[in-house]
């Protein structure tokens, strides 16, 4: 489709060569069927790694680019994926321009601490700022009904829907090894996401399970937790390969016989969707969205932020219980499939997007008759 056609949907996210479980929804998203049924353009205001300088830099051209496709009233609708503090002063902005030119925008918010941002590190001018952008959406896109409500405490007046992250789900429950040792861990490297909690339960895990080895995949605190695990004496159980995506995270949950998330803040964790979809057992907290996605002893065991024995005892059980194992993962990939699929995701995502364009059209022709009759 050509560029001036009035039929283009711009999405604006990460750079899609970075990390985290922003990038991974923005690479799912398009590879559904959005991209197939609309006129995509992708921007990226940020990409993960560089200095300061560097980052101010691909903002700007984001901008002006963001800009220029605006102002030739080619875009009929904007897709902007954000998070909390620089990530959502980066998409404000977006927003703003959007709302410049008159262009409906869609904004989906993926932070877990979006409240805790809002509340503690916004002053009363900042809080205004945050309301207009979430006011000024023709929908925000809550992961779950949980943070629905958290985002309306912040904005009554926002236009809030429940759109989870898409995950791709096989046809058939993939099959697992009888003897359970692989504990996978997925994520930032850093104290809010519990890592260290589940390095401390370690040395419990293996006293009880002797061959349990673990794989601590993920980026920015790589040392801290060798450097840990080394103190605690379980460095050669620990293994941390980096931030690991692509076909080494399709073999490394193959491998796994247990996924665990034992994180303090959430929205809707891609991992737990993956593992999920991949038959994976989870163990996790409940925190943010999680408990909208798994339930205790029916999709998934959980354990309170923080709470290393309760951790090392949930990994033990289902590393020792084959039965509950089976149980767990079966549920969890018949929900991943029911209401996670791409497939799904993506009609709502599309009726999303054909009602916000019809309002768009409404409010044009209303404008217009208004212009004409004065």
């Amino acid at each position: 489709m050509a560029l001036n056609t009035p039929d283009k949907i711009m999405i604006v996210g990460m750079a899609l060569n970075g990390t985290g479980g922003l990038v991974a929804v923005a690479k799912t998203q398009l590879a559904g069927g959005i991209s197939a049924r609309w006129d995509v353009e992708y921007v990226s205001t940020y990409r993960g790694g560089d200095g300061p300088l560097t980052q101010i830099t691909i903002t700007s051209k984001a901008l002006w680019q963001i800009n220029s496709l605006l102002r030739k009233r080619c875009i009929r609708l904007m897709h902007i994926h954000g998070a909390s503090r620089g990530s959502f002063w980066r998409k404000s902005m977006v927003c703003a321009l959007a709302r410049l030119y008159r262009v409906p925008y869609v904004f989906q918010l993926h932070s877990g601490e979006f409240p805790i941002f809002y509340d503690q590190e916004c002053g009363r001018l900042a809080k205004a700022w945050v309301r207009k952008t979430l006011r000024g959406s023709a929908a925000v896109i809550a992961l779950t009904e949980q943070w629905k409500h958290s985002l309306g405490m912040i904005e009554p007046l926002a236009q809030i829907e429940v759109i989870p992250n898409p995950v791709s789900v096989p046809q058939q429950l993939p099959e697992k090894r009888a003897v359970a040792t692989t504990v996978l861990y997925l994520g930032r490297l850093s104290e809010k996401k519990g890592v260290f909690d589940l390095i401390r339960a370690v040395p419990s895990v293996i006293a009880k399970v002797p061959d349990a080895r673990f794989v601590v995949a993920g980026d920015e605190g790589i040392d801290a937790v060798r450097q840990l695990a080394k103190e605690l004496g379980v460095d050669s159980r620990v293994e941390t390969p980096g931030w690991i995506d692509g076909v080494d995270k399709e073999k490394a949950f193959a491998q796994a016989d247990v996924l665990v998330l034992p994180s303090y803040f959430e929205g809707l964790p891609v991992c737990i969707l993956e593992a999920m979809a991949n038959g994976v057992p989870i163990v996790t907290t409940d925190v943010g969205g999680i408990p909208d996605v798994v339930s205790h002893d029916q999709s998934a065991l959980m354990t309170q932020p923080g709470d290393v024995a309760g951790l090392s005892q949930a990994l033990i059980e289902l590393l020792t219980n084959r039965e509950r194992r089976e149980r767990l993962r079966a549920q969890a990939f018949s929900d991943a499939g029911r209401f996670f699929s791409i497939e799904t995701i993506d009609r709502k995502l599309e009726s999303t997007y054909q009602r916000v364009m019809l309002d768009g059209l409404s409010r044009s022709s209303e404008r217009a008759s208004e212009r004409r009759m004065s």
